[in-house]
């Protein structure tokens, strides 16, 4: 079993990028509760009780956060750096 828990989040825009390096860990089962409470609120979806995936809910503790671009999206100017 390997026990790397490193991880790299980005996200697909390649004019506007921003890249968050990290160490990934199961979240504690109070930040389960907290953010469900948060996540119905703006969803009305309780991820606790979908019944349709095996799911974990992943804490990212950044080690480092790159981003480079504009900063504006050039259609609609919305920033988003």
């Amino acid at each position: 079993m390997f026990n790397n828990q490193n991880v790299a989040l980005a996200l697909p825009d390649a004019a506007n990028v921003i890249v968050i390096e990290g160490e990934a860990h199961t979240a504690a089962k109070d930040q389960i509760d907290s953010l469900a409470e948060h996540f119905y609120h703006k969803y009305e979806w309780d991820f606790r009780y979908d019944e349709t995936a095996d799911w974990r809910l992943i804490e990212i503790t950044p080690f480092k956060i790159m981003a480079w671009g504009d900063g504006y999206d050039g259609e609609e100017g919305i920033r988003v750096l």
